[in-house]
């Protein structure tokens, strides 16, 4: 049986945007990686969904944003999202601009606790921190750490991955802030 093991891998790319210069992006992602060791091509197969398998053992875990259910889904956001193996992919496409803080409060520094990892496909987006805001593009790929508000801007869309656990606990305190806040009109 093939070991799998949790470990950061790096995604470095170039970057360019008109009115910028080419540069370097780095990111860490933390993915799932096999021990190469183990590794023997001659018993690949690929499963119908197209994830690659091998003679008795589970598909590595994937999806696409056209796979992953829509979780929410309203004028100004909508979210598809799929856990893979103790990790979430979100795709996000951002219908309107908004600053989503209100949904946050209750929260540490009433700031969003998980950190997110991912690519700018479409327009950009902006992270808050205390202090200083932190502005990714189509292209660039980000680590957006504990303690950041997202900022929403129309047209923006995005692929993140994020710690299962942490995410839950966070989109639990925004469910229940949207419940509140649509109670109270």
């Amino acid at each position: 049986m093939r070991e799998l093991r949790a470990a950061p891998a790096c995604l470095v790319g170039l970057a360019s945007q008109a009115g910028r210069p080419n540069r370097l992006v780095l990111v860490l992602f933390p993915l799932l990686w096999m021990d190469a060791a183990k590794h023997q091509p001659d018993q690949q197969s690929t499963s119908s969904a197209g994830a690659t398998t091998h003679q008795g053992e589970a598909a590595m875990p994937r999806t696409s944003k056209n796979e992953a259910p829509v979780v929410i889904d309203n004028p100004d956001i909508e979210i598809r999202k799929l856990d893979l193996d103790g990790y979430t992919v979100t795709f996000n496409m951002i219908k309107a601009d908004a600053d989503p803080a209100p949904l946050f409060r209750g929260l540490p520094n009433d700031a969003c606790q998980c950190p997110h990892w991912g690519i700018v496909l479409i327009g950009k987006v902006v992270f808050r921190y205390a202090g200083y805001d932190e502005t990714y593009t189509a292209g660039d790929a980000y680590y957006a750490a504990p303690g950041h508000l997202p900022l929403s801007f129309a047209g923006a869309e995005t692929i993140e991955f994020s710690p299962a656990a942490e995410l839950q606990a966070t989109t639990a305190a925004v469910g229940r802030n949207m419940q509140q806040m649509a109670a109270h009109g």
